[in-house]
Parts: C-alpha cells; structure tokens; sequence
C-alpha cells in the first residue's frame, strides 16, 4: 500500500479538489464579429481559443425586449439578418454551459435604408431563417 506523507499528501488532495471542481477554469470567453453588408447585419460568434459556435440559437431583440429576429448560426459561427425597424437591437446567443452574448446596436448604426423600408410597409415584419434570407425567400 502507498502512504503518502506530508507535502506529497497535500499536493495530491489539491489536484483531485482541482479536477473534480473546475468552476470557471475551462471556460472559454465568446467572441463575435460583427458587420454591416449592404442592407444586412451578418455576425460570427465562437469561444476564444475553441473555435466558432455551430447551430447556436441567436435572438435579436428591441429594447421592450421582443423579439424581432430569430435564427441559428451554421457550421462556421455565422448568421445574417436584415433589420426591419428603427429601433436598438439587441443580438442575444445562449450558447450554453454559462456562455451567452448580449450585444447592443443602436438604431443610428443601423443600415441607412432601414426607415425608408419601415415607411413603405406598414406589415409586422416577416421572420426567415438565414437560409431563406440567402435564397431570396
């Protein structure tokens, strides 16, 4: 049988705390890009140093909190919306085990031609997923 002494016992009991209690220690910081495409809004968001996060659910919202835009980022970490309202945006991810994004874009930094396309149209905007946005749907 193995008897540990002294300092080899304390090295032991704090590495098997360590590993068996992690906290925060192997968590990764989200990252994103984002940027304004002609009339749209693309974004990527991945974990720092972990690489981009696939299929994540992303939300846009206003600032009374509803909802605007909901879509999923593909493989890459990327996703793509075009803004609909003269009003802050807010692009929320929860890409679980304790990472979420929050981030806010003024109304002013939106793409110029969103007013006019909200004084054409008086029809609550349409949701589409990424995906029907690229097609042209």
């Amino acid at each position: 049988m193995i008897r540990f002494h002294g300092f080899t016992r304390m090295a032991c009991v704090t590495a098997v705390v360590a590993l068996l209690c992690p906290g925060e220690a192997f968590a990764h910081k989200v990252i994103h890009r984002l940027s304004i495409e002609g009339n749209a809004i693309e974004g990527r968001i991945g974990y720092f140093n972990a690489g981009w996060a696939a299929n994540a659910p992303v939300q846009v919202k206003d600032d009374q909190g509803r909802v605007l835009f909901e879509t999923h980022t593909d493989a890459e970490g990327h996703f793509r919306f075009i803004p609909t309202e003269t009003t802050a945006h807010t692009i929320h991810a929860n890409l679980g085990g304790g990472h979420v994004l929050d981030v806010r874009i003024e109304a002013t930094d939106l793409p110029p031609n969103v007013a006019a396309k909200e004084e054409a149209s008086d029809a609550p905007p349409k949701k589409r997923s990424v995906w029907q946005i690229l097609m042209g749907r």
